[in-house]
C-alpha cells in the first residue's frame, strides 16, 4: 500500500467531516463557465414530433371505437338446435351432427371451398374430451353450447352463400 492511501485511509474522518465553505460551489462553478471547459445544453422541444404522436395514437383510438362492432351489427342466429334431442350427451351430439348432415347436404353445392367442414371440423369430438369427472348434466350443457355456436355459424354461412 503506498503512503498516499495508508494517508487516506488514516485520515478519511477528517476529509469526510467537514463541508465546503459556504459559496464555494457557486465559485468553483462561475470559474468553470469563464473557462469553457464545460458546454451548457439546451433542451429543445420537438412540438412537431408530439403533436404527431399524440395525432396517430389519436386516430387509432378513433379507429378502434368505430371498427369495434355492436351488438346490434352481429347477427347471431341463436336457434335451439338441440329442442328434440335425447337431454344425454351422445343425444346432444348425435343432434349435431344431423343438423351438420343436413346442412351441408344443401349447401354443398354454394360451398366450393369447404368452409363449412372447415368450421366444424374437429380431430377428437368434444364429446370424447369432456371428463369423467362432469355429471351427464354438466356435459350437456358444454356440449349444446359448443355445438350450437357451431350450428349458428353453419348458418350464417349458408345465409351468406345464399346471397
Amino acid at each position: 500500500m503506498s503512503d498516499l492511501e495508508k494517508y487516506i485511509k488514516e485520515n478519511s474522518r477528517r476529509m469526510d467531516a467537514a463541508e465546503p465553505a459556504s459559496g464555494h460551489e457557486l465559485r468553483f462553478l462561475e470559474k468553470l463557465d469563464e473557462s469553457g471547459l464545460v458546454e451548457k445544453k439546451t433542451v429543445v422541444v420537438n412540438w412537431r414530433r408530439i403533436a404527431i404522436a399524440v395525432a396517430c395514437a389519436a386516430a387509432v383510438i378513433a379507429g378502434v371505437i368505430m371498427i369495434k362492432p355492436s351488438a346490434d351489427s352481429i347477427h347471431v342466429v341463436h336457434k335451439d338446435w338441440f329442442a328434440n334431442a335425447e337431454k344425454t350427451p351422445e343425444g346432444v351430439y348425435e343432434a349435431y351432427y344431423e343438423h351438420f348432415q343436413k346442412d351441408c347436404q344443401e349447401a354443398s353445392e354454394l360451398d366450393a371451398d369447404g368452409v363449412m367442414e372447415d368450421i366444424t371440423n374437429e380431430s377428437i369430438p368434444l364429446l370424447d374430451q369432456l371428463p369423467d369427472e362432469l355429471s351427464d348434466a354438466e356435459k350437456v350443457a358444454i356440449l349444446e353450447e359448443h355445438y350450437g355456436t357451431l350450428l349458428d355459424a353453419v348458418a350464417q354461412y349458408k345465409e351468406v352463400l345464399a346471397q
